[in-house]
């Protein structure tokens, strides 16, 4: 256990660098800083707690309640806007998705998967719209 807590990663702390911290990092750690992108409310009930503690289930993966709060829903608030900056041609060509996805989500017919969420998020970010 003793050796087990001498190389654990310290996630709360970086390198004279700035970089998070890791097994092979020497010196004197200092604070990570950290930039909140959006908020996201969970329940403090689990849908799959036994599947968690089993390992079967990652914490991350729909294991907690979410709970939208329209005032804040990162989607419609900052995503949206955002895409609708993104040029078509320059969508399909970079990702090989259809156009469909992306006007779809301009327009908030309905919310697109997590995957294609999540790509969209990236591609945003990627192309300075978000």
């Amino acid at each position: 256990m003793f050796e087990e807590y001498e190389w654990h990663p310290e996630s709360k702390c970086a390198d004279a660098n700035g970089e998070p911290a890791n097994r092979q990092t020497v010196g004197l750690l200092q604070r990570r800083h950290i930039t909140i992108d959006h908020i996201v409310y969970i329940g403090r009930e689990s849908n799959h707690l036994e599947d968690v503690d089993a390992g079967l289930v990652r914490t991350g993966d729909g294991t907690y309640t979410e709970y939208t709060d329209a005032r804040r829903d990162y989607w419609r608030k900052l995503v949206m806007p955002a895409l609708k900056r993104i040029p078509l041609k320059a969508w399909v060509r970079d990702t090989g998705k259809s156009a469909v996805i992306l006007i779809d989500a301009r327009l908030g017919r309905r919310r697109p998967r997590a995957r294609h969420q999540a790509l969209l998020i990236a591609y945003a970010k990627k192309k300075g719209a978000l």
